[in-house]
């Protein structure tokens, strides 16, 4: 975990979901967490949060998405249930990241970090104007991609 510019080893003892990241107050500093899980053997390997499985949104619908710059949602956090997938090169992997997991209504990018939501109402899950000018963020909306391919 880095905390501002320090960093931290955090051990999950048993159970992981003692281990579960929760929302912070972001004026207190700026936080970063990374997980890490090691092999055991074949029967015990950990998984990892990230996933590695093919994509579920065709190659040629990725090109369809809008991607909105700098724009929030306007349920801001309480959207839904948040779900880091790391950090991301461009708003593509973080599509592709997002599409690869079986409940993402929504990728999510702030400053580089990849977010898979899953929305807890529609409504909720609209493009809002509402960001600070510090921050860059890109969000495309999977959702409406995913139903048309029902």
């Amino acid at each position: 975990m880095m905390n501002g510019k320090k960093c931290f080893s955090v051990q999950c003892s048993g159970n992981t979901t003692t281990c579960q990241e929760v929302r912070a107050d972001s004026s207190l500093s700026i936080s970063t967490i990374a997980y890490v899980a090691r092999y055991v053997d074949s029967e015990h390997t950990q998984e990892l949060e990230l996933s590695t499985s093919l994509s579920q949104c065709p190659r040629e619908s990725l090109n369809e998405l809008h991607v909105y710059k700098n724009k929030t949602l306007l349920g801001g956090f309480e959207t839904g249930n948040y779900t880091f997938l790391g950090r991301t090169k461009s708003m593509r992997q973080c599509i592709q990241r997002c599409c690869s997991r079986g409940k993402c209504d929504v990728a999510y990018s702030i400053d580089g970090n990849c977010y898979a939501i899953e929305c807890f109402s529609e409504n909720l899950c609209h493009v809002d104007d509402g960001v600070p000018d510090t921050t860059s963020t890109e969000i495309s909306i999977l959702k409406d991609l995913k139903e048309k391919q029902s």
